[in-house]
């Protein structure tokens, strides 16, 4: 059913446009009601490891600062319940997360990053 829900998600969310580029804002005007959405799927994804790539990296590419934070939560999770580093789960949101994070400007999210990349889930 996980799965199935993810699928829906994938393809009715504009995730391409949603991926507006890196900001700090709670909200956008645009798409309001699209990151409510994806915030409901991203608070369930840390138990489904690899699994919704496609909404983790619009999240991480989000000017939501929110849904960029949510995207990290999740992937701690991945690596908290396999016990591996995210290079070792998914090298397309590793790779992601690394290119953000040194784009990345706000300074919670951007600790949140650097502890992912070096294997640190806590």
């Amino acid at each position: 059913m996980a799965s199935q829900l993810i699928d829906l998600y994938e393809a009715a969310l504009p995730l391409d446009e949603m991926a507006e580029g890196m900001g700090d804002v709670f909200h956008t005007k645009r798409f309001t009601l699209e990151y409510r959405c994806l915030e409901t799927i991203l608070s369930e994804l840390k138990s489904y490891p690899n699994q919704g790539t496609r909404l983790l990296i619009a999240a991480l590419n989000s000017p939501v600062t929110r849904s960029r934070n949510m995207a990290c939560h999740v992937v701690k999770g991945w690596m908290k319940k396999l016990g591996l580093p995210l290079s070792e789960i998914s090298t397309q949101v590793y790779s992601a997360i690394k290119r953000i994070s040194k784009i990345e400007i706000n300074k919670s999210t951007s600790v949140s990053m650097e502890n992912i990349i070096e294997g640190n889930f806590d």
